[in-house]
């Protein structure tokens, strides 16, 4: 994956020490092949079920999540295992979790 800052704006450059055009590139190639296929539906499959809203701030993003308590494989533990793989191949992203109204699941 590729995050370019030139479609994000000056901002979002500015804010992660980077120069316009700079991109930030997630390494997969640290995943084994069983992480790569689970990180590719959690990603495609998972996390879009589950995602309420999309809020893009000047320091970075909300994003809120329902919470399926009633699901085998609850909401939250579907993103922390994301998180904990995101985390692996993009070491620059930074994680906050929270709850908000209604017990949703604020990242």
């Amino acid at each position: 994956a590729v995050v370019s800052t030139q479609s994000t704006g000056e901002r979002n450059s500015n804010f992660l020490g980077m120069n316009e055009g700079d991109e930030l590139v997630c390494n997969l190639s640290v995943f084994s092949e069983d992480q790569k296929q689970r990180h590719k539906l959690l990603a495609k499959q998972k996390l879009p079920l589950l995602l309420e809203s999309f809020n893009d701030y000047e320091n970075g993003v909300k994003l809120v999540f329902k919470d399926d308590k009633g699901e085998e494989e609850g909401a939250l533990n579907v993103i922390k295992e994301f998180t904990s793989l995101e985390s692996l191949c993009c070491p620059f992203l930074k994680f906050d979790f929270g709850s908000g109204e209604d017990g949703k699941i604020v990242l």
